[in-house]
């Protein structure tokens, strides 16, 4: 999760604004064409690059949903340090949530359906190259809450984050089913919402009995 990132050079923040290019007018040809239809040329003319160029940041189309699998790495890795690591566990896994869709509501439809049939099928191989961020912070954030007593014990973390990334795979395929409404519903975290509060230990306060005077 949390990293040391250097300063760019100035070579390197020049790769960095072609890759941003490339990503932009991927995302363009993509609702333009679908992913299926645009090809290398498409993208290279587009972005005024020369084939070779390309190939420099991505050897095939298909390493760019690859390089989408890492994007979404750095933002929720990103999040868990600067925020989520420091909250209480209910609060930041709703705010996980909420993030996550923040930033779903903001793909291309048609690249989030073509990452998620190369997720299925590359999901061994892109886990091996890189763990996915998703599942390693909602189990970090269940051990937390678990370890800290904040919440209601009797699931290992393993349980508990194992049915909350179904619920938030679960969610990513309707987006996809639903070409892009699903998440659109203003009230579509609410249930998710009560089962996380469910599980959140809540502070109780003793009363004491005033004395009385021996009779």
């Amino acid at each position: 999760m949390e990293r040391n990132i250097r300063p760019l050079n100035k070579k390197q923040i020049r790769s960095q604004a072609t890759l941003e290019t490339l990503r932009t007018v991927v995302d363009k040809l993509v609702e333009e064409l679908g992913f299926e239809k645009m090809h290398i040329r498409d993208i290279c003319r587009e972005a005024g690059i020369t084939p070779g160029t390309f190939y420099h940041y991505f050897p095939s189309k298909d390493d760019i949903l690859f390089d989408r699998y890492l994007r979404v790495n750095i933002f929720l890795n990103k999040l868990y340090d600067e925020k989520l690591k420091k909250m209480h566990a209910i609060d930041a896994l709703k705010l996980f949530f909420k993030e996550f869709i923040k930033w779903e509501k903001k793909r291309v439809i048609g690249v989030l359906i073509s990452f998620q049939r190369a997720r299925i099928l590359h999901y061994s191989e892109w886990a091996e190259k890189e763990k996915p961020a998703t599942n390693e912070i909602i189990t970090a954030l269940f051990t937390a809450g678990l370890e800290k007593g904040t919440i209601k014990p009797g699931l290992s973390p393993r349980q508990l984050s194992g049915f909350f990334v179904c619920l938030f795979e679960g969610m990513i395929i309707n987006q996809c089913y639903s070409r892009g409404q699903s998440l659109k519903h203003p009230d579509f975290l609410e249930p998710a919402n009560q089962w996380l509060e469910s599980l959140r230990v809540r502070k109780t306060t003793t009363l004491r009995t005033p004395r009385t005077g021996v009779q």
